[in-house]
């Protein structure tokens, strides 16, 4: 179960708590990188991997068992979930 895109990761532990209540299944969560500004005609995310990743203590708190990111360079998005994730789990 899970939902992908439409809105930032600030939109999405409420989106994922109704998800993970409604189906008791594990809930994937692929937010955007914010919402984007047109910069010279395309589509331009501006939020940093950094500030994305800091949303994850609130997704896994709703119940995210899957937390990726749409829409933006999905390498760096990646490694810093993955920091994030580390220091949640060593704190």
């Amino acid at each position: 179960m899970g939902a992908n895109c439409g809105a930032g990761p600030e939109a999405f532990p409420r989106v994922c708590r109704r998800l993970k209540e409604a189906s008791g299944l594990p809930v994937w969560i692929k937010p955007n990188a914010g919402l984007p500004a047109l910069e010279a005609g395309r589509a331009d995310y501006s939020m940093q991997p950094s500030d994305f990743a800091g949303h994850l203590p609130a997704l896994v708190e709703a119940g995210a068992s899957f937390v990726g990111g749409c829409l933006r360079d999905q390498s760096r998005v990646r490694r810093a979930l993955a920091r994030a994730l580390q220091a949640c789990s060593s704190s």
